[in-house]
Order: structure tokens, then C-alpha cells, then sequence
């Protein structure tokens, strides 16, 4: 199977404070993966980046072989 999420490099945070920095990763269907950090470790900041809430402050995301596009 290929994957259908693609994680390269991803960085994000607010305004100009960047709260998590290069995260790769990738799933294929079917596959789970877990975020576990503290609190104030940027877990929710990663998830509301690739739902596209916050732009991402570098790196990219592909979802099903199409890398979204930068705001």
C-alpha cells in the first residue's frame, strides 16, 4: 500500500515563535500513529498544522499523493 499521509520537515508555531521543528513521518492505510509529549511540547499545534489551521512555518504535507498547497 502507499502512503496516504506524507510528513517532510514539517516546522509551525504562532506568529514568530516556532514551536515544533522538523517532524517526518509517514502512514500507509490502515496504520496508527501517536503524539505523546508534555504539555506545552507543541502536540496540538502539529495536529491543528495539518489540518490546515496554521500554516505550516516550513516543511511540507501530502494527503493521498497531493501535497498541499502553502498559504
Amino acid at each position: 500500500m502507499s502512503e496516504v499521509l506524507e510528513v517532510q520537515g514539517l516546522s509551525g508555531g504562532y506568529a514568530n515563535l516556532c514551536v515544533f521543528r522538523e517532524v517526518t513521518f509517514s502512514l500507509r492505510g490502515g496504520e496508527t500513529i501517536g503524539v505523546t509529549g508534555p504539555n506545552g511540547a507543541g502536540k496540538t499545534t502539529l495536529l491543528k498544522t495539518l489540518a490546515g489551521l496554521f500554516p505550516p512555518m516550513g516543511g511540507g504535507i501530502t494527503l493521498a499523493g497531493r501535497a498541499r498547497p502553502r498559504p
